[in-house]
């Protein structure tokens, strides 16, 4: 009777460990990043340390727009010091996304009208 018990025990245990929890961690350029939100098209947003590649990039003039709908408030985004946030867009997530693309918040982005806000860099 101890036998079956304790070999049921040993069963729920290793059961319970095989479920690996869902990493939401994702490598962009030379840092190790946050999902934060996922949008319907398969994009995400991320929030990163400030590293030396993503502020490289973010010096660079704007060509893109970094997040094209939700509910982020970008205000609150770009105000976070401590944070750059990167667009992560996966090949196929659009129809125009045919490899991936991370579109990085510049400093002190321009809101208004057509403004551009982030810098798109395609890997390769």
């Amino acid at each position: 009777m101890k036998k079956l018990f304790v070999c049921g025990v040993a069963a729920a245990l290793i059961a319970g460990c095989s479920e690996k929890p869902k990493s939401t961690e994702v490598k962009v350029l030379d840092a190790s990043c946050e999902k934060i939100a996922t949008f319907e098209q398969g994009d995400f947003i991320v929030k990163c340390p400030v590293s030396t590649a993503l502020q490289m990039l973010q010096t660079q003039t704007p060509n893109a727009r970094f997040v094209q709908a939700g509910d982020l408030n970008l205000a609150d985004l770009s105000a976070d010091a401590d944070h750059i946030y990167v667009d992560v867009i996966p090949a196929g997530a659009y129809d125009w996304a045919e490899k991936l693309e991370y579109r990085v918040m510049v400093k002190e982005p321009n809101f208004e009208g057509d403004a551009m806000w982030a810098i798109a860099v395609i890997s390769e």
